[in-house]
């Protein structure tokens, strides 16, 4: 991965910021079963010793790095601190960093 990276602020509602955080949990089983599939697809071979499943490592690297990412989103998501604007006088939403 790039030392360079562009990062975001989003505005999330403490509550899509729950939910949010909910559903990357209760999706790990999901992203964690497709990795060990693609993983095992990659490993079949055709009697000639090429790969039975042409993408699967390419697949199986997706998917690790996605499972890797959403570790990072949830941390950040975790990490994230409710900032209020000074210069607005309304109740803004969370803005995370």
């Amino acid at each position: 991965m790039d030392n360079k990276q562009d990062y975001y602020k989003i505005k999330l509602s403490q509550e899509d910021k729950i939910k949010l955080d909910f559903f990357l949990t209760i999706t790990t089983n999901y992203r964690e079963n497709e990795l060990k599939a693609w993983q095992e697809f990659s490993k079949e071979k055709n009697e000639d010793g090429t790969p039975v499943y042409k993408n699967a490592m390419g697949n199986a690297k997706w998917w690790g790095d996605l499972c890797e990412s959403v570790i990072r989103i949830k941390d950040a998501i975790k990490n994230c601190e409710h900032i209020q604007e000074l210069t607005n006088d309304k109740d803004e939403p969370d803005i995370c960093e």
